[in-house]
């Protein structure tokens, strides 16, 4: 099914069948890891369902043998089927699809985008909240960009609403441009609306690469790298601050 559904791709872009067939042998071990489980099983069904079919089990049975003893053996090799396809596919098949796709992507002329939409992230100490419609990597830039920033009870201090914001390399903060900033006056709980073209400040400094695309799919990563996270960021030399 992998090969047909890219194999036209392939030929117009004339590439050559050792490098298709390359393509292939790479993805035999995720070939595996689907139809392994789904076979023991049809073979394990398949065989009780013959035996009662041709009404073995009388014999079983009548040998003193309870359908618990009978099956014990199918469990204890299905769990340790398990354990060995989790191995398996921590130890090759990940490898190898990672791999499979990665020499996909070259023969296909693919390029990876990092450029996220709807994304909402929250600072460590959940003081700030931001929130933008589009992220474009290329540019660094957000738009349509909210930003909600709360006490240390979580109650409303004060909102921001932006067309957009480009991150500044060398100041390393958010520049945010045209909208309008919301700010509670604590004395008399009112909220304050302040139109703005542009706004500087330090504290808006969360780093570009909490809003970018998840730079590996979850396919692609063993099980310690799944629990960290630090692939999932884009930045695989040097992780993100709190990835």
């Amino acid at each position: 099914m992998d090969l047909f559904s890219n194999l036209v791709r392939f030929l117009n872009l004339g590439v050559p069948f050792l490098q298709i067939g390359a393509v292939q042998l790479l993805f035999i071990p995720r070939a595996l890891s689907f139809a392994l489980p789904i076979s023991l099983l049809f073979a394990a069904a398949y065989s009780l369902g013959s035996f009662y079919s041709n009404n073995e089990l009388i014999a079983v049975f009548s040998a003193g043998i309870s359908v618990r003893r009978f099956t014990a053996p199918l469990l204890v090799v299905g769990i340790l089927l398990s354990v060995g396809l989790f191995f398996f596919q921590e130890y090759l098949v990940i490898d190898s699809y990672r791999q499979k796709n990665e020499l996909s992507r070259q023969l296909l002329n693919i390029s990876r985008s990092y450029s996220n939409t709807n994304i909402t992230v929250r600072t460590a100490g959940g003081d700030l909240i931001y929130s933008a419609e589009y992220y474009n990597d290329s540019t660094q830039e957000l738009s349509r960009l909210l930003i909600l920033e709360r006490n240390k009870s979580g109650n409303f201090l004060e909102r921001i609403d932006a067309a957009r914001a480009h991150w500044s390399p060398s100041a390393s903060h958010w520049i945010i441009e045209d909208g309008t900033r919301y700010t509670l006056v604590p004395e008399s709980s009112e909220i304050i609306a302040e139109a703005f073209s542009v706004i500087e400040d330090d504290q808006y400094n969360l780093s570009p690469g909490w809003f970018r695309r998840s730079g590996e799919s979850v396919d692609e990563l063993r099980y310690d790298e799944a629990l960290s996270g630090c692939r999932l960021c884009g930045h695989r030399d040097s992780p993100i601050d709190g990835c």
